[in-house]
């Protein structure tokens, strides 16, 4: 990349530019490319879904379902506008303290 932008040849692709937004859009790529500034110094990787950086295949695994699904908070179902039995049901469930048949078996 430090060549191709020390002797410019990065712009050998203009010929293929057949309208004006891309010429447009060009000159804001160019405009952007001149104020890069390379060193060199080694490229530091962070991976954004570890308190460390660090990657793993688990934090790639969950980092697909950031944002699937929503933590609700029992507090918030008593501002909810339904019937009481609604919210009644809506508590046990947010707390997972619902009575279904294996957890019933379980008690017996």
């Amino acid at each position: 990349m430090n060549e191709e932008l020390q002797y410019q040849s990065w712009t050998r692709g203009l010929w293929r530019m057949c309208s004006v937004e891309e010429m447009a859009e060009f000159v804001i790529l160019w405009d952007l490319v001149l104020q890069v500034s390379l060193n060199d110094q080694e490229d530091q990787l962070f991976w954004h879904w570890t308190a460390n950086g660090s990657y793993s295949s688990k934090s790639a695994y969950l980092a697909q379902f950031n944002g699937s699904y929503c933590s609700s908070k029992a507090s918030n179902i008593s501002k909810a506008h339904a019937e009481e039995k609604h919210k009644f049901f809506a508590y046990f469930l947010v707390q997972s303290n619902i009575l279904i048949a294996d957890k019933l078996i379980k008690r017996a």
